[in-house]
């Protein structure tokens, strides 16, 4: 009886082989729990499912490493933001001057929470401090 040579394993398609016919994690999923591997296991995703944008860090949520640290604080998909905060700094600042916080992160459409953690992250002040400084 001849040997039957794989080049590619016979159930994901990654061009390994291990044995029968299987590469070696679809292999090990099979001799461990007696079924195939799952689908959302070895396809693998060049982009965030929910922004389009890097690399898929939860493989079974098809997230990237922001969108899936969002879902894990909020337990709700992040929202697609136009251009991130930290570029839109020079506004923000020149928008706390004359409305308070919660008019600015309204005027962008952002979470408080959001456009507070970037402003402090950003200039070590809370958009509160920024804009009682310029009421002074």
């Amino acid at each position: 009886m001849a040997y039957k040579k794989y080049e590619n394993c016979q159930h994901c398609g990654t061009n390994s082989h291990y044995a029968k016919g299987l590469c070696h994690a679809c292999y090990g999923y099979k001799s461990r729990t007696g079924r195939d591997r799952p689908s959302y296991l070895f396809r693998p995703q060049a982009e965030c499912v929910n922004c389009g944008q890097g690399k898929v860090k939860n493989k079974k949520r098809g997230l990237c490493a922001r969108c899936y640290a969002y879902w894990a604080r909020h337990k709700k998909m992040r929202p697609p933001d136009a251009e991130p905060l930290t570029k839109k700094l020079p506004e923000i600042l020149s928008l706390l001057q004359d409305n308070p916080p919660a008019r600015v992160a309204e005027i962008l459409g952002v979470d408080m929470s959001h456009l507070t953690h970037t402003v402090k992250r950003l200039t070590n002040k809370t958009p509160r401090q920024i804009y009682l400084e310029s009421q002074v």
